[in-house]
């Protein structure tokens, strides 16, 4: 949300082969301790990207978990699928974290969409990162990125990418 109370949340994404087909992508994605609306919408970011994905698709069981599992918006999903790339190793591993937010209401094709709150997520990113960390923003906030922004996190040993499309397939 970007606000006040905005903090770092991880997530983690276990994924196991399937050793029959799968039928709808969504079951096979369980996420345990989220309520059915968040359980759902993060079965549907996943299967969604995965889609972008030509080696995505029906060859998982996935495990999703939070570490605060009652949030709001949608700013989690780039960490969320990003996660899940990393996990079914379609995403190159950071040294440290990987540190996103934006969403999308198409990741079938892989776009990365703005979300709220750019300065104040800002702030909280800039406040937490590490040597190491990766931090993923929507290309949409290139713009509207504080000032000396990019510098204070390579002085911290960060980097920083603004993203419209999440890693080709």
């Amino acid at each position: 949300s970007g606000g006040i109370n905005d903090s770092l949340c991880w997530v983690e994404v276990s994924v196991y082969p399937l050793s029959d087909a799968a039928g709808e992508e969504e079951d096979t994605i369980s996420a345990p301790g989220l309520d059915l609306t968040r359980q759902m919408a993060v079965r549907q970011a996943l299967a969604g990207a995965r889609r972008f994905d030509p080696r995505g698709e029906g060859r998982w069981r996935t495990a999703v978990r939070f570490a605060e599992p009652r949030f709001h918006g949608n700013s989690f999903e780039l960490a969320l699928v990003i996660a899940d790339r990393m996990a079914r190793g379609r995403e190159f591993l950071a040294r440290g974290r990987v540190i996103a937010t934006g969403c999308s209401s198409a990741w079938q094709s892989g776009r990365v969409e703005r979300v709220d709150g750019c300065g104040p997520k800002c702030a909280l990113i800039l406040s937490q990162a590490a040597d190491g960390d990766r931090i993923l923003l929507p290309q949409a906030w290139t713009g509207e990125l504080p000032p000396d922004f990019r510098a204070a996190l390579r002085s911290k040993g960060a980097s920083v990418a603004c993203i419209d499309r999440i890693g080709m397939p």
